[in-house]
Order: C-alpha cells, then structure tokens, then sequence
C-alpha cells in the first residue's frame, strides 16, 4: 500500500502579486495617499469634441431634416403609415444620437434639449412652408442648411442652460 504524505505549506495560499520579499500589501493609508491616474484635460476636450462631432451633430441634422420634411406635408397631402412610421423611427434614433452626444443619456432632464431642436426644426418648416408662398422658386435646400445653425445653436444653448442649472 502507497503511503501518502502531506505537504507542510499546502495550507498557505499562492498570491502571485504579493509574493516577492520586497512586496507588501497595501494598506488603507498608503490608497489615500496614492495619487490617482487621471488622463490630462485636453483628452477630456478632445472626447467632447468627437461625441459632439460624431453623434450630437448627425443626431441634430436628422431631427433638423425630419422636422423641415414635414413642410412637404402640405404638397404632398397622402402620407403613407409607412412614412408616418418612418419618421417616427429617425426621431428615435437621432433624439438618442443627440443624447448619447451629450453624454446625459440618464438624465430625462436633457430631453428638453431634444424638445427645443424640435421645436426650432418646426418653426423652421413653418417659416419654409409660409415663405414660399410669397417667394416663388425652389430653395428648399438652401433653406434647409441655413436654418440648420438655428437649430443647433438652440440646442447648445438649452444644454449650457441645463448644466449651469445642474451644477449650481
């Protein structure tokens, strides 16, 4: 019969991070007065700025050009339930565009952001939809794009309103 011996250390546990001689643990102490990595606040800019210029701008856009669509509800009067549908589906992914842009997709209070882009797209196709009735030819794309900083300049200047509310 095979007799079996116990190995002494088989009680201790193996730590590879803290098994050299020169290791120690960290203590509570020694984590409060460690400094804390952070990255450098131009990186924090520079996030901003692909956020805003990757998914706010195209978000707005398509709220701004579903908005200045429905000035061709008056032309065009036999919308189909598609269309309806259709539209109701770019709302929803450019409202979740411009809130994953603005970095505040849990906070409902920012969907007053989305509320004034709106409202700014339909004053826009309402001003279209009343100017070419006294302005003869076609500039519905000239319209479009000049209105276009009208409507990103509200939503900014909704969302700086909600951050000063925010932090004070």
């Amino acid at each position: 019969m095979k007799t079996t011996l116990e190995n002494e250390h088989a009680t201790s546990t193996f730590d590879p991070f803290n098994s050299g001689p020169l290791d120690r643990r960290l203590s509570s102490d020694d984590l409060q007065s460690a400094e804390i990595c952070t990255p450098p606040e131009h990186m924090d800019r520079f996030l901003t700025g692909v956020k805003w210029l990757f998914l706010f701008l195209p978000g707005a856009i398509g709220l701004h050009f579903l908005m200045m669509g429905f000035s061709f509800l008056f032309f065009y009067q036999d919308w189909s339930v598609d269309i309806m549908l259709g539209s109701f589906v770019a709302f929803a992914v450019s409202a979740f565009l411009i809130m994953l842009g603005l970095g505040k997709l849990s906070d409902l209070r920012y969907l007053r952001v989305i509320a004034a882009m709106v409202a700014a797209g339909a004053l826009a196709s309402i001003t279209y939809s009343l100017s070419i009735v006294f302005i003869p030819g076609d500039f519905f794309a000239r319209f479009l794009w000049c209105s276009l900083p009208f409507t990103l300049l509200i939503g900014h200047l909704i969302k700086r309103i909600l951050d000063t509310r925010h932090d004070a």
